[in-house]
């Protein structure tokens, strides 16, 4: 497995980017800058499924690292109980 130097490396933190500028671009330039309404239907499900997969990668992510035998300075000491 390939060594993460820096957290813009971590595919999670890429795909909540995605999604930090897609909720700007709507906020900014749709519907919901002119008229004050929620977004559409098709807009929130969009988002919503991206909302998922970040969070099924950041569970992924814990995961491993829970298992991992290597620990950072903070977390070497823990326990995987």
């Amino acid at each position: 497995m390939a060594t993460i130097q820096t957290f813009e490396e971590i595919v999670s933190w890429q795909e909540a980017r995605l999604l930090n500028q897609k909720i700007g671009t709507l906020i900014d330039t749709g519907n919901f800058k002119s008229s004050f309404k929620l977004i559409n239907q098709i807009e929130f499900e969009d988002l919503s499924t991206h909302a998922r997969k970040i969070s099924s990668l950041i569970q992924k992510l814990i995961s491993y690292l829970e298992s991992s035998e290597t620990k950072g300075i903070k977390y070497k000491n823990r326990s995987n109980n």
